[in-house]
C-alpha cells in the first residue's frame, strides 16, 4: 500500500513538473513574440483603420512601419521645402555699379577696372556679357567686348548702333572724365617733370592741351607742378562722317582697323544739295579757332563778326584740307557749331560739317591739327 502511494506521488510530481515546464515554455514564447522587433521588410506599407478602431498602443507600430518603409517619389512628387524666413533669404542679384560708384563719387584710380565680385561666365551674347561686366564694375572689360564686336564686322545695323551708343557712354567716363583707370591699353600715367608744359606733354602724346586739361581736372595750365601724375590718352583721334546716316564717329587710331577704339558718335548736318565732298581730310594746322569770325560766302552770306548772334559757325571752327578722293586740295571746309540746332540730321549747310554746339566743343578737344583725319564717306 505504502509502495502504491509512493508511486502515485512520484507520478503526480512528474506530471506537475511537466505541466509547469510546458507553461513556462508557452510563457517564454509569448514573451518573445511580444518583444521581438518589427521586421521592416515585412511591415505593412499602409495601415488603415476604420474610424473609432484605433487604440493608444497602435501609435508605435504605425510609426515604425512608416519610418522603416523606403519612400519612392514619382516624377510629379515634389519634396517638401522648409519656408525661408526673411533673415535667411538672400538676393543673388549683382548690384549695378558705375565707375563713379566704385570710387565713391570722387576722382580716383581704378585698380584694374574690375570689381571684387567675380562675373559669371560668358553667355555668348556680347551685349548681355557687357552688361554683366558693367554691373560688376568692369568698365574696361565691357568696353573691350563691345569694341571687339564692333570691329568684327559681324553685327547687324541695329546692333552696331547699340554697340556705339554703349561705348559712347563708357568712354564718357573712361576717356572724357578725370577718373583714372589702371590697365587701360589706350591710356597711361605721366609724371610731370621740371620744365614741362601742358602743350609739350599733349603734343608728345598726340592729343590737344584742352583734352589733357579736361582729363585731369586742370583749370589753369600755369599751375602744373613737378611730380604731378597726369592721366594721358594716347592719340591721335580720328573721325568718320557717314553722309547717309548724318553721323560723325570718333576713334582712337585708324578707324575700324585692328587696335583702334571707337569713342563716341554725334549727329551732324551736311551741305545742301549733297555739297559736302567725300574723301579724306586732314585737320589743317593753324585752322582751329574758338569764337570764329565768319568770312562770308557770296552776296547771300555776308561776313559776320565773332560775337554776332547770327554768325552761323557758333563757337568753334575746325578747318579741314582735302588729302584724298573728291576732297583733294579743297580748302575752306570745316567742322563747326550752329545757331540752328534743328538743322542737325539734314542737308542744311554750305558744305561744311555742322554739329550741335555742345557736341562740337568735345570734338574740338579731340581732333589735333596736322594729325587727326576726317574720312567723309557716302
Amino acid at each position: 500500500m505504502a509502495r502504491t502511494s509512493l508511486r502515485t506521488s512520484r507520478m503526480l510530481t512528474i506530471l506537475l513538473a511537466g505541466t509547469l515546464a510546458v507553461g513556462l515554455l508557452v510563457f517564454w514564447k509569448n514573451s518573445k513574440k511580444q518583444t521581438a522587433p518589427l521586421d521592416a521588410a515585412h511591415a505593412p506599407v499602409t495601415l488603415v483603420k476604420a474610424p473609432g478602431t484605433a487604440k493608444p498602443d497602435d501609435a508605435l507600430p504605425v510609426m515604425a512601419a512608416v519610418t522603416a518603409q523606403p519612400v519612392t517619389m514619382s516624377p510629379t512628387t515634389k519634396p517638401i521645402e522648409a519656408p525661408m524666413t526673411p533673415t535667411t533669404q538672400k538676393s543673388t542679384q549683382l548690384p549695378t555699379m558705375s565707375a563713379t560708384a566704385v570710387t565713391g563719387g570722387k576722382t580716383g584710380t581704378h585698380s584694374n577696372g574690375n570689381a571684387a565680385i567675380a562675373a559669371p561666365a560668358s553667355t555668348g551674347d556680347v551685349f548681355a556679357d557687357a552688361k554683366i561686366k558693367l554691373e560688376a564694375g568692369e568698365m574696361l572689360n565691357a568696353r573691350k567686348l563691345l569694341n571687339d564686336a564692333l570691329l568684327s564686322g559681324k553685327l547687324s545695323a541695329a546692333q552696331i548702333d547699340q554697340a556705339k551708343q554703349q561705348l559712347g557712354s563708357i568712354n564718357d567716363e573712361v576717356i572724357l572724365s578725370a577718373h583714372k583707370f589702371a590697365n587701360d591699353n589706350y591710356a597711361e600715367t605721366y609724371v610731370v617733370k621740371s620744365g614741362d608744359r601742358i602743350t609739350k606733354i599733349a603734343m608728345k602724346h598726340e592729343i590737344t592741351p584742352e583734352l589733357l586739361m579736361r582729363m585731369n581736372g586742370i583749370k589753369d595750365a600755369r599751375k602744373l607742378r613737378a611730380d604731378q601724375p597726369l592721366k594721358i590718352v594716347n592719340g591721335p583721334f580720328n573721325a568718320v562722317v557717314t553722309k547717309s546716316a548724318y553721323t560723325l564717329d570718333l576713334y582712337i587710331g585708324p578707324p575700324g582697323e585692328p587696335g583702334s577704339m571707337f569713342v563716341k558718335q554725334y549727329k551732324v548736318a551736311l551741305g545742301r544739295d549733297d555739297s559736302t565732298p567725300p574723301g579724306t581730310w586732314m585737320v589743317e594746322t593753324g585752322k582751329k579757332q574758338t569764337n570764329p569770325k565768319f568770312w562770308g560766302s557770296g552776296p547771300d552770306h555776308p561776313p559776320m563778326e565773332a560775337d554776332d548772334p547770327q554768325n552761323p559757325l557758333g563757337e568753334y571752327w575746325i578747318g579741314l584740307v582735302g588729302t584724298d578722293g573728291s576732297a583733294v586740295d579743297k580748302h575752306g571746309y570745316g567742322i563747326h557749331g550752329t545757331i540752328d540746332p534743328s538743322s542737325i540730321g539734314k542737308q542744311a549747310s554750305l558744305g561744311c560739317i555742322r554739329l550741335k554746339n555742345e557736341d562740337v566743343a568735345i570734338v574740338y578737344e579731340l581732333l589735333v591739327e596736322g594729325k587727326s583725319t576726317v574720312l567723309v564717306k557716302p
